[in-house]
């Protein structure tokens, strides 16, 4: 099985307060993009790996990508879209023929392990679909627009989604095509496929895979790589 990595990295960082991509944010010294690929090279499961990026930052993500060179994966760098949907979609059409499988992992989760991206990818080969996800340890209520508790969920059936997600490649293929077709907008790759219907399987996360969005969460990343380090 041939399988593709996609990795949206086309963030402005906004919540983050950086003006310039939050991949190449410095992580312990290194740019955050340098620690999310690492172990998505490092996992021996893809042929190829699909960077999405802004136009703005394509020549920073390109030199950087230069200097991370040498794992014999070839490393791309694709314009991405508006949403992060949009810059999927964008690197799906790119990709060469003849993948049986695509992964797709968040610029921005800087802390995924090769062997996360192996289960999912293997539990992808078998089933056709399969991401990543912890159980929810807080309870969970829906609200009124006039923030009113309207209900209370049972969180023993609610799972908080991670990347990686991997599937058949014209399995997502298809999906974005109706996606298109309908308009819908999902805020993950799994909820298009869901939404033709198709089963997705869940493969147990990590908690540490956390995705970088506010200057918090940088702390949070730079003690995990610390501890793991040492």
């Amino acid at each position: 099985m041939r399988a593709v990595a996609i990795v949206p990295a086309a963030g402005r960082g906004v919540r983050m307060g950086s003006m310039g991509p939050k991949v190449l944010m410095p992580l312990l010294g290194r740019p955050l993009l340098g620690w999310t690929l690492r172990p998505i090279l490092e996992s021996g499961c893809f042929s190829e790996v699909a960077v999405a990026c802004s136009p703005d930052h394509r020549n920073l993500i390109s030199r950087f990508l230069s200097e991370e060179a040498g794992t014999g994966t070839p490393v791309r760098v694709i314009i991405g879209g508006q949403t992060r949907q949009d810059s999927v979609a964008n690197c799906l059409r790119e990709i060469s023929s003849g993948c049986d499988l695509v992964a797709v992992h968040d610029g921005a989760r800087p802390l995924v392990t090769a062997g996360l991206i192996t289960t999912v990818v293997k539990r992808a080969e078998e089933g056709g679909a399969a991401i990543a996800a912890v159980p929810c340890k807080d309870t969970v209520k829906l609200s009124t627009q006039g923030g009113i508790v309207s209900e209370t969920l049972d969180r023993s059936r609610i799972w908080l989604v991670q990347t990686p997600q991997c599937f058949r490649f014209d399995l997502l293929v298809s999906a974005y095509e109706a996606a298109r077709r309908k308009e819908y907008v999902a805020t993950d790759d799994s909820s298009l496929v869901e939404h033709m219907g198709a089963p997705v399987h869940i493969v147990m996360g990590s908690y540490e895979n956390i995705k970088v969005t506010t200057p918090e969460d940088l702390l949070i990343c730079e003690e995990i790589l610390k501890r793991r380090v040492r």
